[in-house]
Formats: C-alpha cells, structure tokens, sequence
C-alpha cells in the first residue's frame, strides 16, 4: 500500500506541474485532466498501481515495443496505453 502512495504522489507532482492541469475523481478514481480533457488516470489492481497517459498516436506507437508498457484494455481510443 505504501508504494502505491508513494507513486500516486509522485504521479499527482508530475502532472499538476503542467499548464492549466487538474485532478478530479471520475469513476472513484483520481484523473487529471487539461479542460476537461483527460490525460492521465490511475486505478489501483490487486497488487499494483495503473497508470494510463493519453498519448499521440505517434508516441503510443513507440511506446508499444517497450517491454513494461501495453495497449490499455479500456481505453477509449487506440492512443491510450497503460504501464505495469
């Protein structure tokens, strides 16, 4: 549980240092979001913390071949993915 915090924390630093960026609670869960358009959000699994990132097409592409990063299973669009 500690390290899930811990990385929450450190998730919440990163993206409320970008321009205009908030966090909300969408679907019980803390999301950030850039008026009103989602970025970034984190749900917390059995025995570890999500974290998905809208990314460019061009982007999520690349980050596709790294091997801790995959295609999030409810992502609203191609361009979302999701880290283990």
């Amino acid at each position: 549980m500690a390290i899930k915090q811990t990385m929450l924390t450190k998730l919440r630093r990163i993206c409320r240092a970008l321009p205009d960026a908030v966090e909300s609670i969408k679907w019980g869960k803390p999301h950030f979001c850039v008026r009103e358009k989602i970025f970034a959000g984190c749900d917390d699994a059995v025995d570890r913390l999500v974290i998905g990132f809208k990314l460019a097409t061009k982007f999520g592409t690349a980050s596709k071949q790294r091997p801790r990063v995959k295609a999030g299973s409810k992502s609203l669009s191609k361009k979302s993915t999701s880290r283990k």
